[in-house]
């Protein structure tokens, strides 16, 4: 909620460059529908294996975001994302096209696969995004996609959650009420 009620991040937020960038390459009138932030600390250094869900965020394991009929999500680095140990957000390119029936999902409620259950096809698909701080890219959710585990530093990501739609489970299942921007 603090993000919400920031009049200086409201406003990056509603710039018309965003709106502007989705329009024109994933071709659907955005509306924003979130805007989060989070800190990503190095996990239990006695596992790197992105598979232990035990020792991994849940974000950290291959997902696709099905909340909304259509999702775009646009991140911005708020720190240096240099090199795999700093935990790139990754993405398995041209996933968004594929039935969600052709995977063999550890948790299907929430649409997670482990990375032993990618196929080595699909593993050749992927992309890790690296940066300094400030970069940003946009990212249709519906790929398969990850947050990287970080193993040394930290990383700071800023998101803003853009949809053709209002509808789906987000706002319905929300454990807190939404608060609106403050773009005064």
């Amino acid at each position: 909620s603090d993000l919400f009620s920031s009049s200086i991040v409201a406003k990056f937020a509603l710039k018309d460059k965003w709106v502007d960038i989705i329009k024109n390459k994933f071709n659907f009138e955005p509306k924003l529908v979130d805007i989060t932030a989070w800190y990503t600390f190095p996990g239990n250094k006695s596992s790197n294996n992105l598979d232990d869900h035990k020792t991994t965020y849940d974000a950290q394991i291959w997902h696709r975001d099905v909340d909304k009929l259509r999702d775009v999500k646009i991140f911005f680095y708020l720190t240096d994302v240099d090199n795999i140990d700093d935990g790139p957000f990754e993405i398995l390119k041209g996933t968004h096209l594929f039935s969600m029936e052709n995977f063999n999902y550890f948790n299907k409620n929430n649409y997670r696969i482990l990375d032993k259950d990618i196929p080595q096809k699909l593993s050749a698909k992927k992309h890790s995004f690296m940066g300094k701080k400030g970069t940003n890219f946009a990212v249709n959710t519906r790929c398969l996609h990850r947050g990287g585990k970080v193993i040394e530093n930290y990383r700071l990501v800023l998101e803003l959650y853009f949809s053709s739609s209002f509808f789906g489970k987000h706002l319905k299942f929300n454990d807190y009420s939404r608060p609106q921007l403050n773009a005064k």
